[in-house]
């Protein structure tokens, strides 16, 4: 298992980058390209594929702020986490909950200041192994399991980020992908309905299961069945409702324009 860890500087040039090196597949960027999730926001997200499995958690929050007083968040990406899938459900559990954000948030302040951060944004050295640190912080933290992995669902599904048993289906999905099961699992604050979770399993061509982080229409896990076809307005995911145009009538339309041409056509002759 090893772990990632991206921010932003103060400065303004300093924008968003990994520290030190950079993951060797960016493999939640397919996730966040389709509009699936937003990484401004805490989101989780968990990979299988080809027996390898990978978890993103983006919008971890800084006290650090940039020269405009900006908040700034972190996002860690950790790779082979089936190694140790134990620790790994532990932290995808903890992460799940605005508390546990909160607490690796400040874990990483601590050993990744301002200047430590500046510097390795600004192309300098830092007297630090980036991944030995985060290793250290992880298995510190090592917080408790208090949601219990439950029953998980076979096949796509949807569920609500603030249902217990939303919860515990989603960690039984997590635990069968660091078991060698292909798929994803993800939170996400940019689709918020049922149909919106359907275009994105079909977008994205895989099994899924999602937790909605804000849904008034979901109260329970439910699965996903057939995607319906994409909305011919092109709107995104994020989107619940359609504006309806008004359009005015043809036939008036038709009609106005014949008056008039039969009418310049009467002037024309009578004008000759």
């Amino acid at each position: 298992m090893k772990a990632y860890l991206m921010t932003r500087g103060t400065l303004r040039r300093m924008d968003y980058d990994f520290l030190g090196e950079t993951p060797p597949d960016r493999w939640w960027e397919r996730i966040a390209d389709g509009g699936w999730i937003m990484q401004d926001y805490p989101e989780v997200a968990v990979a299988g594929h080809g027996g390898r499995t990978g978890i993103m958690a983006s919008g971890l929050p800084s006290r650090r702020r940039d020269v405009i007083r900006t908040e700034l968040r972190y996002t860690l990406v950790i790779t082979d986490a089936h190694d140790e899938p134990d620790l790994a459900l532990r932290l995808v559990a903890a992460l799940l909950t605005p508390t546990g954000q909160a607490t690796l948030g400040a874990l990483l302040d601590e050993q990744f200041d301002v200047r430590t951060v500046d510097t390795l944004l600004g192309g300098g050295t830092a007297d630090i192994d980036i991944p030995a640190r985060l290793d250290t912080i992880l298995r510190d933290w090592n917080p408790p399991l208090e949601d219990r992995d439950g029953d998980d669902l076979h096949g796509s599904w949807a569920g609500r980020l603030d249902d217990p048993t939303g919860r515990a289906a989603f960690l039984g999905r997590v635990r069968r992908l660091l078991d060698d099961t292909a798929g994803l699992a993800f939170t996400s604050h940019s689709v918020s309905t049922i149909s919106g979770a359907e275009r994105a399993r079909h977008g994205l061509g895989e099994t899924v299961a999602i937790l909605l982080a804000d849904s008034d229409t979901v109260d329970e896990v439910q699965p996903l069945g057939k995607a319906p076809a994409p909305s011919p307005t092109g709107l995104s995911p994020s989107t619940t409702r359609l504006r309806h145009l008004r359009v005015r009538p043809l036939p008036t339309l038709v009609t106005a324009t014949a008056s008039t041409l039969a009418l310049a056509i009467w002037w024309w002759i009578g004008s000759r």
